[in-house]
């Protein structure tokens, strides 16, 4: 498991508290077994907004990436980043061909994760899922019945075509990408929030996929850890 530490090059700045989007990079550190400071690890949400961005750029919204010189927002930009530079840019495809498939995935990504967190925060983004719960029902539950069963066939078409073309549970090529682990924790998420949907849906290959990224013994031993914080039942991936 990748251990936080003072003298690691990589500054991660998330939320505390919950998995969210800094879970992508997160993941990708620990499949690389790659040392980096959390910076907001033990710290509230309050001490965390007092304490910024780090180095008084303005950024949109975390998660924030800080790497040398680098300094960077987004979480797609960020994590095709990481899959450049960990462990000898073994994540990233080596293909121009694959590299482009992958960031077309992980642009789904992102839409599958925006549009949950905006149906279980329909009202109000900015306040808790606890404070307008009543009101989101009925966006939750056209997230559940018409916009993931979407999103999950996008994914599972994808999967079924690689294996077809390479034997291996992979989105791009037959080798493992920054964007495998990014749609595990996108799946992973929406699969501890909405189980219904995925018992529904025509979901073999992704399940499949899933577990098998799971199992990996470095993600494994993440998703175990104490450092791990876990899901909240307040949105897909929160």
């Amino acid at each position: 498991m990748a251990q936080a530490s003072k003298e690691a090059e990589f500054r991660l700045y998330y939320w505390p508290g919950f998995p969210g989007r800094g879970e992508f990079m997160r993941l990708l550190f620990a499949e690389t077994q790659t040392p980096y400071v959390d910076v907001f690890e033990g710290k509230t949400k309050e001490e965390a907004v007092k304490m910024g961005y780090g180095k008084g750029k303005k950024h949109f919204a975390f998660p924030v990436l800080e790497h040398g010189d680098i300094y960077i927002s987004q979480s797609s930009v960020i994590c095709r980043y990481l899959g450049k530079k960990l462990d000898g840019g073994r994540l990233y495809p080596k293909s121009e061909k694959d590299r482009l498939q992958a960031e077309m995935i992980m642009g789904g990504v992102d839409g599958v994760v925006e549009e949950g967190l905006r149906a279980w925060h329909a009202i109000n983004t900015n306040a808790s899922y606890y404070e307008q719960k009543e009101a989101t029902q009925p966006f939750i539950e056209y997230y559940k019945t018409k916009r993931l069963p979407k999103w999950l066939d996008f994914f599972e078409t994808l999967l079924k075509e690689n294996f077809k073309k390479t034997g291996k549970l992979l989105f791009v090529g037959d080798e493992l990408s920054w964007v495998d682990i990014c749609v595990f924790h996108a799946i992973d998420g929406n699969l501890f929030e909405c189980p219904e949907v995925f018992e529904k849906e025509p979901t073999e290959y992704v399940k499949k996929f899933h577990n098998a990224i799971r199992e990996r013994p470095n993600i494994k031993a993440w998703l175990k850890s104490d450092k791990r914080t876990k899901f909240t039942h307040t949105g897909p991936i929160v």
